[in-house]
């Protein structure tokens, strides 16, 4: 043994550990043996030594101006203001106190831990990725404190000064768990905060809301895969492609032309290069000058009978609501087929009352009408198409009531009242 000076008893009794200043260690003793059996380096010169409550060493090392915490085979070695002398460690707090010659004062240490804290991190392709600053017991700040990590996923880096990780995920990957370390004054801090992170892909389509015109060919942008390998190995897919849509497999690119009107419809895409997938949807909507036309099979119809409505030239897949005016009846919906036609048979409720209605279709901005006469289900009803409209003026129930031929009973009635007294006035003259 080299130059001793202090020495601490382990809480158990079983160990003394001895500073060797000419050796620049820590000596371990078993006290039931009084053999060395183990050196542990340390600072220069060290001259006293103390135990944490966990059983942590702690050395002051004159010669080099730090003081040494040793945890299992870490040895974390701090500053001193200036030749650390004499040690004690707070049993409770593990705060450590050192006596320091040349600056003539007492520092306080704390016992610096790098706090395991799990962080699990999950984003696409593409996003931002921001992880929680780590936690390090006793505080340490400034120039001296350094955080690093391993191998992190392509964009992402950490702040050396926080340990914040931090960037745009670029490639996707399974969740991946990265060791954020710290070191005080060059000394590794004991303890490891752990990120998991998981990077999904993602398939930009550039908010695409295709609009395209009857009779005129339709082309999308070209998907941007987020977060797939560079390899010029990626594939696009769809589903539920009309024959009248095909599908770029390099570039994800849809195009086609379609000769009628077409409601808004979504079509998905999917992108694959080896076990990475990712899926957008694409809307495409094509519109026409061509205006829908109702025409109903009958211009009356009796309470509660069927009555056939068509709409033609209008969108393929518009669905249209059906109702009957003047008070609202839902008859139900039709929907356009790829003829561009819908033809259906709808009950006009025997509620109805007698007289002139009409038959109203709706979708989106379309609204179509066509007046319907309601008879009594005793009246034979008038057959044949018709497609024609009335005046507002006209659009009525009415009652039932045949007026014109209440007036010529009346103007009869009259007639005869008056020829019975033209012939009583006659024969009292006789």
């Amino acid at each position: 043994m080299f130059a001793p000076r202090g020495i601490a008893i382990s809480h158990d009794g079983s160990t003394a550990y001895v500073a060797e200043s000419a050796k620049n260690s820590v000596s371990v003793i078993d006290l039931a043996t009084n053999e060395i059996v183990r050196h542990i380096s340390v600072g220069a010169g060290p001259s006293n030594v103390a135990l944490t409550s966990d059983g942590r060493i702690v050395s002051s090392n004159s010669n080099g101006d730090t003081v040494s915490i040793v945890s299992d085979s870490d040895v974390l070695e701090l500053p001193s203001a200036g030749s650390p002398w004499s040690i004690a460690v707070s049993p409770e707090t593990n705060r450590i106190y050192v006596t320091e010659l040349d600056a003539n004062k007492v520092s306080v240490i704390a016992d610096l831990t790098l706090i395991s804290q799990p962080e699990s991190i999950v984003v696409s392709a593409g996003q931002n990725v921001t992880s929680a600053a780590p936690s390090i017991t006793g505080a340490p700040s400034g120039s001296l404190l350094a955080f690093s990590a391993n191998a992190l996923p392509s964009g992402l880096s950490i702040d050396t000064a926080t340990g914040v990780i931090s960037g745009v995920a670029e490639i996707a990957q399974v969740a991946t768990t990265y060791d954020i370390t710290a070191t005080y004054a060059g000394q590794q801090i004991p303890g490891t905060h752990r990120v998991t992170i998981e990077i999904t892909p993602g398939l930009a389509t550039s908010s695409q809301d295709i609009i395209g015109e009857a009779g005129e060919e339709i082309t999308s942008q070209a998907l941007s895969p987020l977060g797939f390998p560079e390899d010029n190995s990626t594939v696009f897919s769809a589903e539920g492609l009309p024959s009248w849509l095909s599908l770029d497999a390099q570039t994800g690119v849809i195009s086609g032309t379609s000769d009628v009107a077409r409601a808004r419809s979504e079509y998905k895409i999917t992108a694959t290069n080896g076990n990475i997938t990712a899926s957008a949807t694409v809307p495409i909507t094509v519109t026409s000058d061509a205006a829908p036309v109702l025409s109903l099979s009958a211009s009356t119809v009796k309470q509660g009978e069927e009555l056939t409505v068509t709409i033609s030239d209008a969108p393929v897949g518009a669905i249209f609501d059906i109702s009957l005016h003047s008070d609202p009846v839902t008859l139900g919906t039709m929907t356009i087929d790829e003829n561009a036609r819908a033809s259906a048979d709808f009950t006009i409720p025997a509620a109805a009352a007698s007289g002139v209605h009409t038959i109203v279709a709706t979708y989106g901005d379309y609204t179509l009408t066509q007046e319907i006469t309601v008879v009594g289900s005793q009246t034979a009803p008038e057959e044949g198409n018709t497609t024609t409209t009335t005046s507002p003026d006209e659009n009525r129930a009415e009652t039932g009531i045949n007026l014109p031929v209440i007036a010529a009973i009346a103007v009869a009635a009259c007639a005869l009242a008056v020829g019975a007294i033209l012939v009583n006035r006659s024969r009292k003259q006789s």
